[in-house]
């Protein structure tokens, strides 16, 4: 079924919220330099294995059966945990990616690579794009392209939301909320030729009238990409549904024009495959809206689907679009 991917996202950062406010510990830091903060005595509580079971038990499920990619439930920066969750999901005859944070222990990455064909690098919120690329070129060039700079396996990156990071290393696949949240705030995304690939504009009714702010050339390049996508500039103004769908079309529409499709050579760009570039919408959206985007992004003329990343720690979230899909998958028997 190739109309609707889903990527299940194990909930591990809003799981180690709720269980580490609940022992009143120091809330755990993302950024590097605050890692020497984290406690990981809540993935020893009774609460923590109920949900690691509960998580099992859903990807064994009929439901489960619907996700094309799950990732281990991870443990936020401490290698040695995550693999113990890694090989506790395979002894269930489950096949989870594996998770690397950046900035941990590199001798799990190299064992993730030589065992795995797909991984997921996580750690990279909320450090800057800046504080990110030093780290992010090293293990690229040192684990994971070969000699020739093409890469070893699939990687996918959690949260990677900086169109610099898309197009600087050959991802198989990231996910990203942009869309949803500059939605939230009345803005939608227009391509531009700089470093960005693309800057917000306020479109919200609630904000100064977008002729007081862009000229009218932008203003009709708006409103030709909303026709395209079958809106109009009044609905961008005041539905998030709209802006939503806007902005993450328009984010597949610049990265599939700018990225080569996978494998592609880190070096020089060059590609070596058929295969396109995986970009997950993640975030909160509603039925209607996930079930208009399947739709909407045919519009693009591309050979891709829509793709979607949920977590298991948002239930009701993650019904809605395994219900979407089960729907899909009914209609195209």
């Amino acid at each position: 079924m190739n109309d609707y991917s889903l990527f299940l996202d194990c909930g591990a950062p809003s799981l180690y919220e709720k269980l580490s406010k609940k022992r009143k510990t120091k809330v755990m830091g993302a950024g590097f330099a605050d890692r020497k903060f984290n406690d990981y005595s809540y993935a020893e509580l009774p609460e923590y294995y109920k949900y690691l079971q509960a998580y099992i038990d859903f990807l064994k499920s009929e439901d489960g059966k619907y996700l094309n990619v799950y990732s281990n439930l991870d443990v936020i920066s401490n290698p040695k945990l995550t693999m113990r969750n890694q090989r506790l999901l395979e002894q269930e005859g489950l096949n989870p990616i594996p998770v690397f944070h950046l900035g941990s222990d590199e001798r799990y990455l190299k064992r993730y690579i030589d065992k795995y064909e797909y991984i997921a690098i996580g750690g990279l919120v909320p450090n800057p794009t800046s504080v990110l690329i030093p780290s992010l070129d090293r293990i690229w060039r040192e684990y994971l392209t070969d000699k020739d700079g093409y890469p070893k396996i699939k990687v996918h990156g959690f949260a990677c939301t900086s169109l610099t990071l898309m197009l600087r290393y050959p991802w198989y696949s990231v996910d990203s909320t942009s869309s949803q949240k500059l939605a939230m705030y009345g803005k939608i995304i227009q391509p531009t030729q700089s470093k960005d690939g693309w800057q917000p504009i306020s479109i919200s009714t609630r904000d100064i009238r977008m002729a007081h702010k862009v000229t009218p050339l932008v203003i009709e390049e708006i409103a030709k990409s909303a026709e395209l996508f079958g809106m109009t500039i009044e609905e961008l103004g005041e539905s998030i549904e709209m802006r939503y769908m806007f902005n993450h079309l328009t984010m597949l529409g610049v990265v599939h024009k700018n990225i080569p499709l996978w494998p592609w050579r880190m070096l020089d760009r060059k590609s070596n495959g058929n295969d396109y570039f995986k970009l997950y919408s993640a975030g909160v959206t509603t039925p209607p809206a996930a079930r208009s985007m399947v739709t909407r992004v045919r519009v693009l003329g591309l050979d891709i689907s829509m793709s979607r990343l949920d977590s298991f720690f948002y239930r009701t979230r993650l019904k809605h679009s395994i219900d979407l899909k089960k729907e899909i998958y009914n209609e195209n028997k």
